[in-house]
């Protein structure tokens, strides 16, 4: 048996109601088909704040920035396979 597809999901509501069902059925459907293995990451619980335009990113990387945001939490989740 092959290894499950891992699929990233960024959920924008912040409820578990129409967006998550669908997400949800989505990933039964896909069941059918392929092992699929699902991760959810929810933006209410994240702390993001927005850019301040300092250029830091560009000039010495994204780890430079000074704004302590979670979105390296969602990078670290995404495969570039």
């Amino acid at each position: 048996m092959t290894d499950p597809k891992q699929i990233l999901v960024i959920m924008g509501s912040p409820r578990k109601g129409n967006t998550f069902q669908a997400c949800e059925m989505f990933r039964e459907y896909l069941e059918q088909e392929i092992p699929v293995q699902c991760e959810y990451v929810w933006l209410k619980d994240l702390t993001l704040h927005p850019c301040r335009g300092c250029l830091l990113c560009f000039t010495k990387g994204e780890q430079a920035c000074p704004i302590q945001n979670d979105p390296f939490r969602i990078s670290d989740g995404v495969s570039h396979e």
